[in-house]
């Protein structure tokens, strides 16, 4: 009984084959009319306690309810805000690369042309026509 005790007291949950292991005894030993009874009471009694710990555990107030509603809806309007915060860059970052993606392309349609001039200006017919 000594071993039961010792389990209920350190809250390791009490069951036939755990003692059994523990005490290094039999399955049969633990089951035996005299001790069963005694290791079937703890069990009860640490199955209540387990309950009335989670039901106590349950207990909330309304006040405590509606301070972390207002804390969540709270958070949630600020994070709502920093969401279009987001969306707003997003879309201002869109335009930037669409911008510069159109003064690429003017910039290689410059070079294209500026190219064909030097080519036109080198050649030797265009030497001689200004002469």
């Amino acid at each position: 009984m000594d071993l039961v005790r010792l389990m209920a007291a350190t809250g390791e949950k009490i069951t036939f084959l755990r003692l059994a292991r523990t005490a290094r005894v039999s399955n049969w030993l633990v089951y035996a009319e005299g001790l069963r009874e005694h290791i079937e009471e703890a069990i009860k009694k640490q199955s209540g306690a387990a309950q009335r710990e989670a039901e106590a555990g349950s207990d909330v107030s309304a006040e405590s309810l509606a301070a972390v509603l207002e804390l969540a809806t709270a958070e949630l309007r600020i994070l709502r805000a920093e969401r279009d915060q987001l969306k707003a860059a997003m879309s201002r970052l869109r335009e930037t690369e669409a911008e510069r993606d159109q003064l690429r392309e003017l910039l290689k349609e410059t070079e294209e042309k500026l190219q064909s001039m030097l080519k036109e200006s080198r050649s030797p017919s265009s030497h001689r026509a200004g002469k």
